[in-house]
């Protein structure tokens, strides 16, 4: 999720009609969302689907174990 439009490539806004709750006992509303394009050292982009456009939001964040349950695998190095 991001609250930055121009990192998509895609982005349908809408009100989603629900809100996301941080850690910090923040509430940040849905406001539609969309295909962010990465950057990969190996030169092919990455596109992700279903990025949530939240207002708000300090930083950007990515959840890895949805990552993972889209048939994602994720390395750390």
């Amino acid at each position: 999720m991001t609250r930055n439009k121009k990192y998509f490539n895609k982005l349908l806004e809408n009100d989603m009609q629900f809100d996301i709750e941080m850690g910090d006992d923040g509430k940040y509303w849905v406001k539609g969302t969309g295909t962010v394009r990465f950057e990969r050292e190996s030169g092919n982009p990455l596109y992700l689907k279903d990025v949530l456009y939240v207002l708000g939001l300090k930083k950007k964040l990515i959840s890895i174990s949805t990552l993972e349950d889209k048939g994602y695998e994720v390395t750390f190095r």
